[in-house]
């Protein structure tokens, strides 16, 4: 209660000051929270997974859920004006960066301005503090006409509360819908979550979902991707369109023969007609390295046998929604390598697993 008054009173001394009026995301129904399966049950948290299920998930994965990457707020307004009051709610030694990772890319909340067919970047935030209410104004001065925005939320950082501020006499309206109903789920690694995008919405989940026009819901958790039944179950329960299974770089070999083809199973039980994507993994930098060195393509061929067990048995088997999409064919060892580490992507990298990875979920969906 005292952090709720708190935050009022520090927007109610900024509306005074700049006549805006801060509108609480989590509770105006013009407005839409999208990319979060579990938002309404979680009761507005900015959290990627069941509050119901903490107990069930390892404490990095929920720690990851805490992080909202690839959800999104959007709505229609008119306002000269849009600010964000922004609290990460984080302990005070609650990071905005990482040593490969700038601010923007971790924490940063990103403006694109336009319908879901034909967005824009305008801006991103500029993140000020780990815990307590900050505001960035994002622009003033515009002239009063009607635009569609989406908030990319951080990839990266915690989300406690967020409000955004327009003119008092601005409309908010309710956003354009989705071209398709449905979401996309995608289950996965840090990659997945958005590492090292140089902004949240640089992520290819991101671009999927613009270039799709769909919503897309991100379960990419760094470290933590790591093929559990459970994770399984949570996936179908959200009635997708498509689910995309790209854990592979966080599972050992012996864990992926242990888990893979389980966890596969789990999806076609739950879901028998919904098309499943699996994706090999990315080569790292220094796969590149002589075998006397690091196993390299051994190692990556026995990371990904019982993935191509696993396609192979459910084709044999007469399914025809099971589909394989090959990354590691895209992103080489070796040359510039297209990551900010040797592990994690760059722009460059996500744009170009977007590139081959959206015709080919499209076609599916088609």
């Amino acid at each position: 209660m005292f952090r709720c008054f708190s935050i009022l009173i520090f927007c109610a001394v900024l509306s005074a000051a700049e006549d805006v009026k801060w509108i609480d995301v989590s509770n105006d129904t013009a407005v839409s929270v999208d990319g979060l399966g579990w938002f309404e049950e979680n009761d507005g948290e900015f959290i990627r997974l069941p509050i119901a299920r903490k107990d069930d998930i390892t404490k990095l994965a929920w720690r990851m859920s805490l992080c909202p990457a690839a959800a999104r707020v959007r709505f229609k307004t008119d306002s000269p004006t849009l600010s964000v009051c922004i609290d990460h709610g984080m302990t005070e030694e609650g990071r905005l960066e990482m040593w490969h990772m700038s601010s923007v890319a971790v924490s940063g909340i990103d403006l694109y301005v336009g319908e879901p067919d034909n967005m824009s970047f305008l801006f991103t935030s500029n993140p000020k503090q780990a815990k307590g209410d900050y505001v960035h104004k994002y622009f003033s001065g515009m002239e009063k006409k009607l635009r569609e925005f989406t908030l990319y939320l951080p990839s990266y950082a915690e989300l406690k509360s967020l409000k955004i501020g327009i003119s008092n006499d601005a409309a908010l309206l309710a956003p354009i819908p989705y071209k398709r109903k449905a979401p996309v789920v995608i289950y996965g690694t840090s990659i997945t979550q958005g590492a090292c995008a140089s902004r949240g919405s640089n992520g290819y989940a991101a671009q999927l979902q613009r270039r799709l026009n769909t919503d897309v819901i991100n379960l990419g958790f760094s470290g933590s991707g790591c093929g559990e039944p459970v994770m399984a179950e949570l996936m179908t329960e959200i009635d997708a369109s498509l689910y995309i299974v790209d854990s592979v770089a966080n599972m050992e070999a012996q864990v992926m023969q242990e888990r893979y083809e389980n966890f596969v199973r789990i999806l076609r039980k739950n879901k028998p007609d919904t098309p499943v994507i699996l994706m090999t993994k990315i080569h790292f930098a220094y796969e590149a390295l002589p075998a006397n060195i690091y196993e390299s393509r051994s190692y990556y061929d026995k990371q990904h046998k019982a993935l191509f067990r696993t396609y192979d048995k459910l084709k044999q088997e007469g399914d025809d929604n099971i589909y394989l999409f090959d990354s590691g064919a895209l992103i080489q060892a070796g040359g510039d390598h297209p990551t900010a580490d040797g592990i994690h992507l760059t722009d460059v990298g996500f744009e170009i697993i977007a590139d081959a990875l959206v015709p080919f979920a499209e076609e599916i969906l088609e």
